[in-house]
């Protein structure tokens, strides 16, 4: 599943924003960003806080990492993974 592609795409279909003016914002070029939504490269970390903050959401929607409605981030369960006796 390629949530980051499709976030992508559907985020920037509803802020109405062309490929090329993300591009611009990014100082990529469109074929360069075109490849993020179609899947065939990944945008590193700094990539995706700059897109988070063109759209105005939460880094963790466009990771496909979701909350419930009305629950704030720092209301989030926090999940524990034992390894080897370590809380991670």
């Amino acid at each position: 599943m390629h949530i980051i592609p499709e976030m992508l795409k559907r985020l920037r279909l509803q802020n109405g924003f062309t490929q090329k003016f993300i591009a611009d914002y990014l100082s990529v070029t469109q074929q360069a960003y075109s490849r993020f939504e179609i899947g065939t490269r990944e945008p590193d970390v700094n990539t995706l806080i700059k897109l988070a903050e063109l759209f105005k959401v939460p880094l963790d929607i466009l990771v496909g990492r979701y909350i419930e409605p009305g629950q704030s981030f720092t209301e989030m369960p926090k999940k524990t993974k034992k390894k080897q006796g370590v809380s991670l």
